[in-house]
């Protein structure tokens, strides 16, 4: 019985220790990447932030807006993550000029969720606490996902680190996606499904995180700029994706917000009318320009960076 105890009492020490030590280590080893928080603590200052989802990790070349540019993306990133991810900079002493946030109309519509834990890599404890705090709140997360957050996520990643983290880093730079995705055909998108979602509401919890959001930056003199990336012709034309984008735009205007859209979701509303509103034009109807209905591929990404520049 007393071996026993021994053996279940060495291995809760050494569980402790372990996750100890990569909540301790990760974020050191990160600040050598080319990606993630911790590089971005370690610049102390970027000109210009592009903050979102997989939308801005295929959308956004950040390569053409300077040395001083910087792209942090996590899949399905949500607005109250984007929320708490640029509170988390700023309060490690990171100045933004100017931030550029992920207008993705389906996050504004989600309930409070999460997709990726790679966000955990290189955060503080406070930081995955605070994120399961309001997950808890909104009664998608309990102790097991407390769990998963601190223990489980990135383990992969940590314990084959030597050989895993050249690999994944050699893919980005400034935060960017190195990779050339190819396009795809036209008939190969048109036979996908354009319902993403099945409401046009907005999510009351997500309007108040990206209320938060905005009035952070303000208080921080940081410039904020809505951004919303190309979509595939037939998500414009079918679905409810355009009806999303008018609410979601009543919704930034009511904030005074600066807000970039294409050219097609502009048609929905009287944007010549609505102040601080930019629109840009991208052809659509490429499917080379795309990897899927709202991802853009390697050439669109390049073309859709170039426009952006352009406006800035």
């Amino acid at each position: 019985m007393k071996r026993i105890c021994t053996i279940i009492v060495s291995a809760i020490i050494i569980s402790v220790l372990l996750i100890a030590s990569k909540l301790t280590l990760t974020p050191i080893l990160m600040k050598n990447a080319n990606f993630g928080m911790s590089h971005l603590k370690k610049m102390k200052q970027v000109d210009k932030l592009f903050v979102g989802s997989s939308m801005f990790r295929q959308g956004i070349h950040p390569e053409g807006f300077g040395t001083k540019a910087y792209l942090l993306s996590y899949n399905g990133n949500q607005p109250y993550a984007e929320y708490l991810e640029v509170k988390e900079l700023l309060e490690s002493g990171v100045e933004i000029g100017t931030l550029y946030v992920d207008m993705y109309a389906y996050s504004m519509t989600a309930e409070v969720a999460l997709s990726d834990t790679r966000i955990f890599q290189d955060v503080p404890p406070s930081f995955i606490l605070a994120l399961y705090e309001i997950l808890r709140e909104e009664g998608n997360a309990d102790c097991g996902d407390l769990a998963e957050m601190l223990i489980k996520s990135n383990n992969e990643v940590f314990f084959t680190w030597p050989v895993s983290f050249p690999l994944i880093n050699s893919r980005y730079q400034n935060g960017g996606n190195l990779g050339r995705t190819g396009g795809s055909s036209a008939e190969v998108l048109d036979e996908m499904s354009v319902e993403f979602t099945d409401t046009t509401d907005l999510n009351e919890i997500q309007c108040d995180y990206m209320e938060k959001l905005i009035k952070l930056c303000l208080d921080n003199q940081t410039e904020i700029v809505f951004v919303e990336t190309p979509k595939y012709e037939k998500v414009y034309n079918e679905g409810n994706y355009l009806e999303i984008m008018k609410k979601y735009l009543q919704f930034l205007e009511q904030n005074q917000c600066m807000v970039v859209i294409s050219d097609q979701t502009a048609k929905i509303c009287d944007s010549e009318k609505m102040e601080c509103v930019r629109v840009y034009s991208f052809d659509s109807q490429n499917p080379a320009m795309f990897m899927d209905l709202i991802h853009l591929s390697y050439d669109g990404r390049v073309q859709f960076s170039k426009l952006l520049e352009g406006m800035f």
